[in-house]
């Protein structure tokens, strides 16, 4: 994502940790804190999820993040993205202490 006045970076999302025999594939995300609470991520997120599935025909896309992470869970909530679970001991933090992350999944149907 890119802001519309100088081009400067304002955030990204991703795809990593595709598994083609499902066809399934991990997203990332990260939005500027100056830029979040304006539907720009939403829409972001909303558009890619669409693209994966239309132009790849994933099956089912997912993302995972710690349970603190409020803002990341709405925007996944609001873009259809649903808790599936708990993955335990998932994530090594910079201070290396293991957590549980939550895992989102969503299908094409949802």
């Amino acid at each position: 994502m890119v802001n519309g006045h100088d081009d400067s970076l304002i955030g990204f999302i991703d795809i990593k940790n595709i598994d083609w025999n499902i066809p399934k594939g991990e997203i990332g995300f990260f939005i500027d804190e100056h830029y979040s609470n304006k539907g720009i991520a939403k829409k972001a997120l909303a558009r890619f999820t669409e693209y994966c599935f239309m132009t790849y025909g994933f099956n089912k896309l997912f993302l995972r993040t710690h349970e603190s992470n409020l803002a990341a869970r709405k925007l996944a909530e609001n873009c259809g993205f649903e808790i599936e679970g708990t993955l335990r001991r998932d994530y090594k933090t910079t201070t290396g202490e293991l957590v549980d992350l939550l895992y989102y999944g969503k299908l094409p149907s949802d």
